[in-house]
């Protein structure tokens, strides 16, 4: 997964939360409600979102500080920085300046899904995110300006270390297709008229290429990482809205994680991860986790542009 960020019309913006973040925009334009608004939005919060302050009071975007209110997830800085002093140069000016400059000289919101590095202290490892941003400019009466914007994480998944162009074979490529849409390898054999024990050699080695622990695992490195247009994304037709926990537990699926894995990351039961998995199954129409995976993922970069 590489940086990237595309900027979406507000109306493709369908996202209660989010919504709700443009009303209370519509509502407290004026810098003097400001705290008003960040009141509101820090309510409407979850365990998944940040919301920053950021006062833009300067020409130079580089000099924008940003003031972290609420803390969801770690994009490797701290709570109070300027925008220059962020030590990934690379992200600052191709990710997070234009948005904000666009939010300062158009005084109206401004709306992308990015990919991005983050870190997980909490588990002494870095990792990659899909999330979507919305910055809330506001002009005070001395032209004196200011913005707050919410982040909030679609997909975290593990660093991925998969080579660029990974050759697969004709036949790789069809039992990824299978796995992607949920087959088994029982299934996958019937429909490509090949011996079981075959289509399981090529998994193996399809997670050998990708660098997976399991089936899950190399369906989302695949996706994540190829540029193979041969490999299309499977059709998106869930618009359900996932909880926290349930975009957490998709993550450490896509990250190669068991239940019980999951489970000892996240301080909860492997039962409770199990129901978790359960209702994104359902939320999905997906029969097992490979494919929920894949329809969890292609619905994060289908977004992300």
């Amino acid at each position: 997964m590489d940086y990237g960020a595309q900027r979406q019309s507000l109306d493709q913006i369908s996202d209660r939360m989010f919504g709700g973040a443009l009303r209370v925009w519509n509502e407290t334009t004026s810098d003097s409600n400001l705290d008003r608004a960040k009141a509101a939005l820090l309510q409407a919060c979850d365990a998944t979102t940040n919301l920053y302050h950021i006062d833009m009071d300067t020409n130079s975007p580089l000099a924008y500080r940003l003031e972290q209110v609420n803390s969801g997830f770690d994009l490797r800085w701290g709570n109070s920085y300027l925008l220059g002093d962020y030590p990934d140069r690379r992200y600052t000016e191709d990710i997070s300046v234009p948005g904000y400059i666009a939010a300062n000289t158009e005084s109206r919101p401004n709306y992308a899904k990015i990919r991005a590095k983050i870190e997980m202290p909490q588990f002494k490892k870095s990792g990659e995110i899909i999330f979507e941003r919305l910055i809330l400019p506001y002009l005070a009466a001395d032209e004196k300006r200011q913005s707050l914007a919410l982040s909030r994480a679609l997909l975290i998944v593990d660093d991925i270390s998969v080579p660029q162009s990974i050759a697969l074979s004709a036949r790789e490529r069809q039992c990824l297709l299978q796995l992607m849409n949920g087959q088994s390898a029982k299934r996958i054999s019937a429909d490509l008229g090949i011996a079981q024990k075959t289509v399981e050699h090529c998994i193996e080695r399809l997670k050998g290429k990708l660098g997976a622990n399991n089936v899950a695992q190399a369906v989302a490195n695949a996706m994540l990482t190829s540029t193979d247009t041969t490999l299309a994304l499977p059709t998106v037709l869930t618009g359900a809205a996932l909880s926290p926990r349930e975009r957490q537990c998709l993550g450490l699926l896509a990250s190669g994680r068991s239940w019980r894995q999951a489970a000892m990351e996240l301080g909860i039961s492997p039962k409770t991860v199990e129901k978790h998995v359960e209702a994104l199954k359902l939320k999905y129409g997906a029969r097992n986790a490979t494919e929920l995976v894949a329809l969890g993922i292609a619905t994060a970069v289908h977004v992300a542009g």
